[in-house]
């Protein structure tokens, strides 16, 4: 009768002469420093998200930055913002805020 020895990352059985220390040779090769299967385990940060109004922005966001469009940061707020001609110093927010206050 053969003696048997499971893998500790795939958990399947082999004859001992295929083991390297407790791990087949397969995974040996695939994950050679691995000592558990949970190191082994990848956790999937990439959880579906809803498409709310700020993930679209962000979206958005990411691909004018990506093609050279890049939003420079407000003079009065700090907040970043897409110009809309050269001179423009302070984002749309600002400027209805100084417009309201000045009349």
């Amino acid at each position: 009768m053969l003696d048997e020895m499971k893998c500790i990352i795939c958990e399947a059985t082999f004859r001992p002469n295929v083991m390297i220390s407790n791990k087949c040779k397969e995974c040996h090769k695939a994950h050679p420093n691995a000592k558990s299967r949970e190191e082994v385990l990848v956790v999937n940060k990439n959880k579906a998200r809803t498409l709310s109004e700020e993930v679209v922005k962000e979206i958005v966001y990411n691909i004018l930055e990506d093609a050279g469009i890049k939003r420079v940061s407000c003079d009065k707020c700090g907040n970043l913002f897409f110009k809309r001609s050269p001179a423009q110093k302070q984002c749309s927010k600002c400027k209805v805020e100084e417009t309201v206050n000045a009349n």
